[in-house]
């Protein structure tokens, strides 16, 4: 055997775990995955020269195939779940481009994704214990994931071309994955509505964002099994996007695009990783206007609002 770090690299010298056994290992054999590395065990025929102790063994005799001298979580996939072992990857297809998004974890099952423009995430996806995979997409673009659940089974999905959407897929026990598929299209009414609000500048608190510069502040709350409506824990991406987490698992993703060159506004694009009953409130504490998006219970969907502010 050898002991690796979870980055793949060899932190071990070979060792012996069993004399010598003629039935043949068949394959390298892995432990699972933990926060501290991993094990591969080889099969071996130690020379009559390579004597006890171990771990030294002339290393002539052992067969070292597929030694795993790799990251486990290659290119650009991000690998999600306890230990971080199940490497989730999405790639891309838009305007005749095509590439693999460039993921980065957010914390131990969610992670976002960034299409053709690097500094903007336009995918979020949430992986749970099972190897149930929730996704949220505010983009147009034609989105592949492919992950490999605990079983060491492959699972494909994908989002088709040009509407915003979010999805569940459970994988099945045998055969294709379950699917669920909620689209919503980028001109249709997301649910929102414009009020009076305070003008008080955005101080960031666990259950607020401030975007685009502080001047923005956005705020969730959502309805639990009970019907108590409940603050969600906001997490900052970047300057003009955050997360925000319900209960134990994921929100949604918003994001503030700056589309004053295309119709003179600013933008907010919604991803719903959660079917829970929410509502995201979005001010511009510059002019005391807000917006209010709202999420029915039992809804899965992703949706932009692309006259949301005036400059």
């Amino acid at each position: 055997g050898r002991l690796f770090d979870p980055l793949g690299r060899p932190i071990s010298s070979l060792f012996q775990l069993a004399p010598h056994d003629p039935q043949a290992l068949g394959s390298v054999a892995i432990a699972p995955r933990g926060a501290g590395g991993f094990v591969a065990l080889w099969e071996g025929d130690a020379l009559p020269s390579a004597q006890p102790p171990f771990p030294h063994p002339n290393p002539a005799g052992w067969n070292l195939h597929g030694a795993l001298l790799r990251r486990p979580c290659p290119g650009s996939s991000v690998c999600l779940g306890p230990g971080a072992g199940q490497a989730v990857e999405v790639s891309w297809t838009q305007s005749g481009r095509s590439g693999t998004a460039r993921g980065v974890r957010i914390d131990r099952d969610t992670a976002v994704y960034s299409l053709a423009n690097p500094a903007l995430f336009d995918t979020a996806v949430h992986l749970d214990a099972d190897g149930t995979l929730a996704w949220a997409a505010p983009t147009g673009a034609e989105l592949r994931f492919r992950w490999v659940v605990a079983t060491g089974r492959l699972v494909t999905a994908s989002k088709p071309r040009g509407r915003f959407a979010s999805g569940r897929i459970v994988p099945a026990t045998s055969g294709l994955p379950a699917f669920e598929l909620a689209l919503l299209t980028e001109d249709r009414d997301p649910g929102f509505a414009t009020t009076g609000a305070d003008t008080m500048a955005c101080a960031p608190s666990p259950f607020a964002l401030c975007l685009f510069g502080g001047r923005f502040k956005a705020t969730m709350t959502w309805t639990d099994g009970s019907g108590a409506d409940l603050p969600a824990l906001a997490v900052p991406i970047a300057d003009r996007q955050g997360t925000f987490e319900v209960g134990t698992g994921p929100g949604a993703l918003v994001t503030l695009i700056d589309g004053r060159a295309n119709n003179g506004k600013i933008w907010v694009y919604l991803g719903g990783l959660s079917a829970a009953g929410y509502r995201i409130v979005i001010t511009d504490t510059t002019t005391g206007t807000a917006k209010t998006y709202v999420n029915a219970a039992g809804r899965l969907s992703s949706s932009a609002d692309r006259k949301a502010f005036q400059p």
